[in-house]
């Protein structure tokens, strides 16, 4: 190898990395900082509303742009917030910690893990991910609004998850006949607004 090319090596080992990919800038999600909402109906009448905390979240940022990130939710949090009745509400949360529901003793977190971003219309973003719930992880998409601010970045949007894919089957039509009033829709929604600050 002569002097030249192998001054030629040396300077390209140790280039600024322009050929290495990008390393994103990690933004943490805290507790404080998130407000996450759920709503569930009946096929007739009445519906339910209530809020679960989160337990933890990150998101990566590259170039300004959002390309990855993981929101994990404190199941044993759910409450219920339309309910007055401190024992009616007790009964419906208790229900819903259940088997029948999410059977928050053996699955305690929730989460959600980003894979693609996608620009969508309206300024807004097409997030597609694995949500997990109750042991099993499944890919869904959703839009959401996506704002930058220096070291900052706020989500917010909402999901339609269809519970019965996740096992979750207590009082759908789509396997039980004969049930009249008590019909519950399977797809359930959750909505957030979550602010991802640097450092933790």
């Amino acid at each position: 190898m002569n002097k030249l090319s192998f001054a030629a090596l040396l300077g390209l080992m140790f280039l600024p990395s322009a050929f290495s990919k990008p390393v994103p800038l990690v933004l943490h999600v805290a507790p404080t900082d998130a407000q996450v909402t759920w709503e569930g109906r009946k096929k007739i009448g009445s519906k339910h509303t209530g809020t679960v905390l989160l337990k933890s979240g990150t998101v990566l940022i590259e170039k300004g742009k959002l390309v990855g990130g993981e929101i994990a939710i404190d199941m044993t949090s759910l409450k219920d917030t339309d309910i007055q009745s401190e024992g009616m509400n007790a009964k419906l949360v208790g229900h819903l910690k259940s088997p029948d529901f999410f059977d928050v003793p053996h699955h305690p977190v929730a989460t959600f893990t980003i894979t693609k971003v996608e620009p969508a219309a309206d300024g807004m973003q097409k997030i597609t991910g694995n949500l997990a719930i109750k042991g099993q992880s499944l890919p869904t998409s959703f839009e959401a609004k996506v704002a930058h601010k220096g070291k900052q970045t706020k989500l917010s949007g909402a999901i339609p998850v269809d519970r019965t894919k996740y096992g979750i089957r207590y009082g759908s039509a789509s396997f039980f006949a004969d049930l009249g009033d008590k019909v519950i829709e399977d797809v359930f929604t959750v909505a957030f607004d979550l602010t991802a600050k640097a450092g933790k």
